[in-house]
């Protein structure tokens, strides 16, 4: 489910279309979920969206995606928090990369290695400069990371009706990845 069309993000480029029979590419207008079935889905994955919905968008999503999900459903969300960002941003210099070989079974890892080496350095080519962000900053410029927060969130989810499992699992140094569920 995603705001563009397949097309305009390049999703079968990424995915591939070996399997294009068993994925369902939605794309929808708002936040409804309403072309999901309901008691349906027993995992919700999300890494590098969220943070590009406004708070109320994300509060909207939660409150529908719920009745979707299957009672003990797993989820993972990366959201936006400004506080661990800006800790990030301040501790740059602390960082450490190791490249790895050729090999390209960890290409990717390359990759990734190269791309935490930019943000160390304080710059990243497709994005500019690395700087602290305002949680107070309420412009709603296209494409912008809108501050959600650990606590704020796990308090908005708990009060859906989802169950808190980890307020940040620790995978990423800038962005919390919270994990939650649908009680049984």
């Amino acid at each position: 489910m995603d705001a563009v069309s397949a097309e305009d993000n390049h999703f079968w480029d990424y995915v591939g279309t070996e399997h294009k029979e068993k994925v369902h590419y939605l794309q929808t207008q708002d936040f409804s979920c309403r072309d999901l079935p309901d008691d349906y889905f027993h995992f919700l994955f999300s890494f590098g969206v969220f943070c590009h919905i406004t708070w109320e968008g994300q509060c909207e999503y939660y409150r529908n995606l719920f009745p979707k999900m299957q009672a003990g459903a797993m989820g993972m969300v990366m959201i936006s928090d400004f506080d661990k960002y800006n800790a990030a941003v301040r501790n740059l210099n602390q960082l450490r990369v190791r490249r790895v070989g050729p090999d390209p079974i960890l290409h990717c890892l390359n990759d990734a290695a190269g791309y935490v080496e930019q943000f160390r350095q304080g710059r990243n080519s497709l994005y500019g400069n690395w700087g602290e962000l305002d949680k107070n900053d309420i412009s709603t410029t296209p494409g912008r990371w809108y501050h959600a927060g650990v606590q704020e969130t796990c308090e908005m989810l708990e009060s859906i009706g989802w169950e808190v499992l980890e307020p940040d699992v620790g995978l990423c140094l800038r962005d919390p990845i919270v994990c939650f569920r649908k009680p049984l």
